[in-house]
C-alpha cells in the first residue's frame, strides 16, 4: 500500500460507542433530529460532524455502531 501512518495522542476528544441492535435508538436520545437523520444515511465506516460531535458509524464488532466523539469540556463526567 506504500501509505504513512501517523498516531496523535489526543487527551482534548472524549469518546463513547454504542453497539448493537439499540445502538440508533440509544444515539437518538442524545443527538438532534436533524443530526439522527444524517447519521440513519451513513454507511458503514462513514462519518458526519455535526454540532454535537464527530461520530462515525463503524459495525467492527459485527453489529451495528456508533462512535460519538467530542470535546472533553462537552463530555458528560
Amino acid at each position: 500500500m506504500g501509505g504513512a501512518t501517523e498516531l496523535i495522542h489526543r487527551t482534548d476528544l472524549a469518546m463513547l460507542a454504542l453497539q448493537g441492535p439499540m445502538a440508533e435508538r440509544a444515539l437518538g436520545h442524545v443527538v438532534s433530529a436533524e443530526t439522527l437523520t444524517a447519521v440513519r444515511a451513513l454507511k458503514a465506516f462513514q462519518f458526519v460532524e455535526r454540532p454535537e460531535g464527530f461520530i462515525a458509524r463503524t459495525g467492527y464488532t459485527g453489529e451495528d455502531g456508533f462512535e460519538i466523539l467530542l470535546s472533553v469540556g462537552a463530555a458528560p463526567g
